[in-house]
């Protein structure tokens, strides 16, 4: 199949509803329950590690079942979604009597679902093409339409939450999922998935796991977490700082929109930036705009909205770049035999970063004396805004050290021309 425009949209599509759930998922759910329903943010933090513990064991599952039954992707897409859809609705639809169990319950689904379309959905992509450019236009193609997912959703929540109480208006946003999943997959199966076929796995096939991690690039893992985890932390904590610290709540739409909207329009920068210097440099470069701006988060003064969405103009432009890029490279030196299995563990480093920003910083805020949606004294708000702008400052020069350490030059990785296993009938 060809890396042209139209199967880049076609493809790219299927990214739309994963993000459009991710947000509220990973981070409006827990202020969600918190502020709604008098949950301990402690107690989240402890229920969202125990999902983060089941992952562990759950995404290398599902990367290997994908790898041995590969031939049958549209089947395990199909239940991706389903599972997805049930986990995400119910969330949002709270069963009080059972509150707590449904918490956990709802987002396990969710959050199953979600890995199978994002695994299956990234290693697809890596598997597309052994051209080294391809797979980061790939890569940048299925986050800016991710980036979409995330406007829509951001377009939707403020609208209803604009009419509704917020009980009501997340029930709606819920419901509103559903169409947007059914459209897009629609036209990703029809266009692009319906036209890839995996060549089954050879007879014998046995997943060993002491040589898979004798073969992955453990530095270049650690490295994303540490870069992630610095992400992570932000976006876990900026519905409080927003709310609580800034005190402009009627503003989050607009913050978060111009964030992900400079993230889609800085998109064919990178790509740019990423084809003249190499993709390892291309994210050094990326990882220092991000430190550079958001540092100065912290001297941001209460009710300052210009200043605040200034920054998030500017960090949000290098979003994109930070998510796909990884990914890329990653995905130029991954053997075709354990393709989805490598990416399963990419994504479970994503959702543990958030899993461990939530840990670590949720009970600390909380002793500190802050309470979302309360009023907070100055001490408790001084310490939500110096873990929300110098704690993910922290992680961020971390591991553009250690980028920098590991990959002093940038190396143009030959591409196993066997990792492009998708076998399709036709180029169109």
């Amino acid at each position: 199949m060809l890396v042209n425009k139209q199967n880049l949209i076609f493809y790219s599509l299927g990214a739309i509803p994963a993000a459009f759930v991710g947000m509220p998922l990973y981070i409006f759910a827990p202020e969600f329950y918190a502020s709604n329903f008098d949950i301990s943010l402690t107690l989240i933090a402890t229920f969202l590690l125990a999902l983060r513990i089941i992952d562990a064991l759950q995404d290398p599952l599902i990367g290997y079942f994908t790898d041995k039954y590969r031939h049958n992707i549209i089947t395990i897409f199909a239940i991706g979604v389903v599972l997805l859809a049930l986990g995400f609705v119910a969330l949002f639809n709270p069963y009080e009597p059972a509150l707590k169990f449904w918490f956990l319950l709802s987002v396990f689904l969710a959050n199953t679902g979600f890995s199978i379309i994002a695994i299956n959905l990234i290693s697809l992509g890596a598997a597309w093409s052994p051209d080294y450019n391809d797979k980061t236009k790939i890569a940048l193609y299925r986050e800016a339409f991710a980036s979409g997912g995330l406007i829509l959703t951001i377009i939707l929540l403020t609208y209803f939450t604009g009419k509704f109480s917020a009980l009501q208006a997340y029930s709606k946003f819920s419901y509103s999922f559903l169409i947007v999943l059914v459209i897009c997959y629609s036209i990703f199966y029809l266009f692009w998935l319906r036209n890839v076929s995996y060549a089954p796995q050879k007879d014998g096939f046995k997943f060993k796991l002491g040589e898979f991690l004798k073969t992955i690039n453990k530095k270049l893992y650690l490295i994303f977490f540490l870069s992630i985890i610095a992400s992570t932390i932000a976006a876990s904590l900026v519905m409080f700082y927003i709310k609580d610290y800034l005190q402009l709540p009627d503003r989050v739409g607009l913050f978060l929109l111009s964030y992900f909207l400079a993230a889609i329009l800085a998109m064919p920068i990178w790509q740019q930036i990423s084809e003249h210097v190499g993709k390892i440099t291309c994210w050094k470069i990326s990882m220092l705009v991000a430190v550079l701006f958001f540092s100065l988060v912290y001297f941001i003064k209460p009710g300052d909205a210009n200043s605040f969405l200034l920054i998030c103009f500017a960090t949000g432009a290098v979003f994109g770049a930070e998510l796909s890029l990884p990914s890329a490279i990653i995905a130029d030196h991954t053997k075709s035999e354990t393709i989805t299995t490598e990416f399963s563990l990419f994504t479970f480093l994503l959702k543990l970063a958030l899993a461990v920003s939530v840990f670590l910083l949720f009970p600390v805020i909380e002793f500190f004396g802050y309470r979302p949606g309360q009023t907070n004294s100055e001490q408790a708000l001084n310490v939500l805004k110096i873990a929300y702008s110098l704690v993910p400052v922290f992680f961020k020069l971390l591991a553009i050290f250690l980028l920098h350490k590991f990959f002093k030059q940038e190396v143009q990785y030959a591409t196993n021309k066997n990792i492009n296993s998708i076998d399709n009938g036709n180029d169109a």
